[in-house]
């Protein structure tokens, strides 16, 4: 949608609009700039990406792990070209392989997240073997994939039995 940006002598003819242009389309789309006068006008045509190329880096988590061990993960949203997308502002919902999983809470990220967020000690993978986690975004993009991203090949160990102080428990023992 338009917007207005004012000019004053201390851009010397350049003003630069930071996130100021998002395209919604994944075609090629003109971007026309007017002066409000109507003297000044330029136009550039731009392709635009395909939306469901915007994705999560999820990270942070440790490759092996006990099951029961609270660890951190970071969700960073990323652009088609892997830059951050620092104005993504949506709702993420984290799901595991792990069933019996405790995960974050859905949360919305906002600007000033700047397209990431780390979620401490709020992950829980309590299923011994190979899980992961994906952080998704609860809208559908235009073309109806939604931006997603997976933290996989966590190598959950299987808890020490409680009382144990780490050691194997022993089930029976022989008196002579």
């Amino acid at each position: 949608s338009p917007s207005t940006a004012t000019f004053g002598p201390s851009h010397a003819g350049i003003l630069t609009l930071t996130n100021g242009v998002i395209f919604r389309t994944t075609k090629l789309t003109t971007l026309s700039i007017s002066e409000s006068t109507g003297i000044g006008y330029g136009q550039a045509q731009v392709n635009t990406a395909p939306l469901s190329t915007f994705r999560f880096r999820v990270t942070g988590l440790p490759a092996t792990l006990t099951a029961g061990t609270a660890a951190s993960m970071t969700a960073e949203a990323l652009t088609p070209v892997g830059t951050r997308y620092t104005w993504y502002q949506g709702t993420v919902r984290s799901t595991s392989t792990d069933g019996r999983a405790s995960l974050p809470a859905d949360t919305t990220f906002t600007l000033a997240d700047a397209g990431i967020r780390t979620f401490a000690n709020a992950v829980v993978l309590k299923t011994a073997g190979t899980q992961s986690v994906t952080v998704e975004d609860q809208a559908s993009l235009q073309d109806g994939v939604k931006m997603t991203g997976t933290q996989s090949g966590i190598a959950v160990l299987a808890e020490a039995p409680s009382g144990s102080g780490g050691q194997p428990a022993v089930d029976h023992f022989v008196v002579e």
